[in-house]
C-alpha cells in the first residue's frame, strides 16, 4: 500500500479515522497520505444576489486551521503527509481525487447516521463507498 487518501473535515469522526491512518503509516513505512478536505460551496444570499467571496473566505480559514492541526497531529510522519483542499460535492470529489492520485485506499470517518438521517441528510461515507472503485475504509468513532 503506497498511497492513502484520508478524507477529513475536522470532525470527531474524521479525527478517529486519522488515528487509523497513523496505524497504517506505522504498518506500511513506505506509504504516504493525502489529507483531503472537501467543502461543497455554500453561497451567502443577500437581498441583491449571491456573495461567493464570503463563503470562500470562510472556507479558506477553515482549511488553513485544519491544515495546521493535521501538521501538528502528524508531526512524527513529516514528509509523508500532505494537505489538499478542494471545492465540490464531497463524495464525488473524494472519489475523483483518489482515482486521479492512483490511491490504494480511501479512509474516512462514519458519522453514524441512522437510516432516516441518511435519507434526509445524505452521507459522504455512504456516497464514497458506493461510487469509489478504490478500496474504502470507513472508521467508526468509538464512544
Amino acid at each position: 500500500m503506497n498511497k492513502i487518501v484520508w478524507a477529513t473535515d475536522g470532525s470527531t469522526c474524521a479525527t478517529a479515522a486519522g488515528k487509523t491512518v497513523m496505524k497504517l503509516l506505522d504498518a506500511f513505512p513506505e506509504s504516504t497520505v493525502t489529507a483531503l478536505y472537501v467543502i461543497h460551496p455554500q453561497y451567502v444570499g443577500t437581498g441583491m444576489g449571491i456573495v461567493p467571496e464570503v463563503a470562500d473566505a470562510g472556507f479558506e480559514a477553515v482549511a488553513k486551521g485544519l491544515a495546521q492541526a493535521i501538521d501538528e497531529q502528524f508531526e512524527a510522519y513529516q514528509g509523508r503527509v500532505q494537505f489538499v483542499s478542494e471545492y465540490g460535492s464531497p463524495a464525488i470529489v473524494i472519489c475523483e481525487f483518489a482515482a486521479k492520485e492512483d490511491a490504494d485506499l480511501i479512509v474516512l470517518g462514519s458519522h453514524g447516521y441512522g437510516v432516516v438521517d441518511r435519507l434526509l441528510l445524505g452521507s459522504v461515507s455512504s456516497g464514497v463507498v458506493h461510487r469509489s472503485p478504490i478500496s474504502t475504509l470507513v472508521v467508526k468513532e468509538r464512544g
